[in-house]
Order: C-alpha cells, then sequence, then structure tokens
C-alpha cells in the first residue's frame, strides 16, 4: 500500500518521501535527498530492506501468504561499489576536510583499508592536511592497529605519524610527543623525540620531556645523545656558512658556544651518560 501511496499524485512530495522511506522506493527518495550522507543512507536502508524481506519469504511457513511487491523494489540490488558510484555521479562534487572524512567512510564501508591508506599518502604527499586532519588520521590508523594487529602498510603509518607529531611540535604540545612516538617503529622515535627536544632550553621543561619519554618507554639515552650531536652539527654548519671569528672581536663565549654547552646539559640528565658529557 505505501508502495503504490509514493506514486500517488493526490499526496504532498515530502509525504511521498516518507513513505518511499518506509518502503525504500528508491526511485522516489533520492530526489529529496541532496547531500552525501542522506543519500548513502538510502542507498543501504533500501538493501537492508530487500534483503531482508528475501530472507523472510525464503524461510516463513509455507501457507503464510505474502504480499505482491512491484518487480521495480526486488531490481534494487546494488554492490557497495555501484552504491558509492552511483551517489558520487549524483551529487556536486565537495571539496575540503568534509570531503576527506567521506573518503574515509567509504573506505571503512568498503573494508578497502589499502585503498584508504593509498588516499592518506596522496594528502600527505600533496600537502592537504590539517592539523585537524592528521590528528583525525592518527587517532584512525592507531585504532585499526587494534582491531587488525601489524598493518603491512608500515612507511604510510609512519609517515602519518610523523607529520602530525610534527605538529605538534610547532604548535608546542610538548606533553603529547612522547606518548606519539611510542608508537613509531623504535629506529625512528631517537631521531623525531630528538627534533623535539633540539628546541627546549629550559631547564626545568627539559626534565619534564625526558620524563614523558621514559614513561612511554623511549630510549632516553640514545635520544639525548642524538639531541647534542645535531645540535653541535647544525651550529657547527651555521659557523661554516656565514660566521668568521676575528680576534678581540669575538672574544668571550660566542652564541654558537653558548648552544653547545646548552646542549651538553641533556646528557647530564641522565647519571650513566656524565662521563660522555
Amino acid at each position: 500500500v505505501c508502495w503504490m501511496m509514493t506514486d500517488e499524485e493526490r499526496y504532498g512530495n515530502y509525504e511521498k518521501a516518507i513513505y518511499a522511506a518506509l518502503t525504500g522506493n528508491l526511485k522516489q527518495l533520492l530526489p529529496f535527498l541532496h547531500n552525501w550522507s542522506d543519500s548513502l543512507w538510502a542507498y543501504y536502508k533500501t538493501m537492508v530492506d530487500v534483503a531482508v524481506e528475501k530472507e523472510l519469504r525464503g524461510h516463513s511457513r509455507p501457507r503464510r501468504p505474502h504480499a505482491d511487491l512491484p518487480e521495480a523494489y526486488w531490481e534494487q540490488k546494488f554492490t557497495s561499489m555501484e552504491v558509492f558510484g552511483r551517489i558520487e555521479s549524483q551529487m556536486e562534487e565537495i571539496h575540503g576536510m568534509l570531503r576527506k572524512f567521506q573518503t574515509v567512510q567509504k573506505f571503512i564501508i568498503l573494508d578497502d583499508i589499502e585503498g584508504l591508506f593509498d588516499e592518506f599518502e596522496d594528502w600527505l604527499t600533496q600537502n592537504s592536511a590539517s592539523a585537524y586532519m592528521l590528528r583525525f588520521m592518527t587517532h584512525l590508523i592507531l585504532f585499526l592497529k587494534v582491531v587488525q594487529g601489524e598493518c603491512q602498510y608500515h612507511h604510510i603509518v609512519s609517515d602519518v605519524l610523523k607529520q602530525y607529531i610534527k605538529s605538534l611540535i610547532t604548535e608546542k604540545h610538548s606533553s603529547l610527543v612522547a606518548t606519539y612516538t611510542a608508537h613509531l617503529p623504535a629506529d625512528h622515535q631517537t631521531e623525531v623525540y630528538a627534533e623535539l627536544l633540539e628546541g627546549v632550553w629550559d631547564s626545568e621543561e627539559k626534565q619534564a620531556c625526558l620524563k614523558l619519554a621514559e614513561v612511554a618507554g623511549l630510549d632516553v639515552s640514545g635520544i639525548t645523545k642524538a639531541v647534542v650531536e645535531n645540535v653541535h652539527r647544525t651550529v657547527e654548519d651555521t659557523f661554516t656558512m656565514g660566521a668568521t671569528f676575528i680576534p678581540g672581536v669575538n672574544a668571550g663565549l660566542s652564541e654558537i658556544d653558548k648552544k653547545k654547552i646548552g646542549a651538553i646539559d641533556w646528557l647530564v640528565f641522565e647519571p650513566r651518560q656524565r662521563a660522555e658529557a
């Protein structure tokens, strides 16, 4: 009855749309849906309705009568790929973060994690992911690692994590860096966390960062040694490129000397490394 009511001219358009949603009449419902999410819901609701109806008719009692449904009802069978193809052809192209979230939903629904990570790689290459998007990508990756185990796309996982950690360092969210660094492969952790510490000069902040690294299970000794080596290499390169030592003019400690001395401080926090300092 509801199906037939969707074709009745005496009912208003929105009333017919309600009946169409209740009966799975996709043809009558789609003209009233103007965004990606609503269209996706309509397609999948119709697919579920048809599948349930088919299952009920196949396992019900022989004597139980069934109402005849139009042939068009049973023709509403689509694969998931067909659904997304139809929606993308019918909707106006959307850009920006909303489009990225729709892309993520699509690949998760399709159970195509490889395709999703390929998209992540493209976004990183194009530098089109904002800090908020990087945070979402990072948390999604960490969730997938929990539910699916170790991922075979290690390089993409590491690249996303590194990019997000860089954004945390840039935005001065130092207290969060150790937690995310711990999810990187062991051979990348030292390099990434050392990058954070190179910009830390306050003694209390240094101790706090090292404590966070220790709690996160990072190699504190290796990190502090890397910081010293990086700072010394950087300041020496700077001196070689532009600085000139002139006796009498450059008397006393230069800024380069101060940076080198300040970097050695990292070695005195660990008793085992004080001899190296």
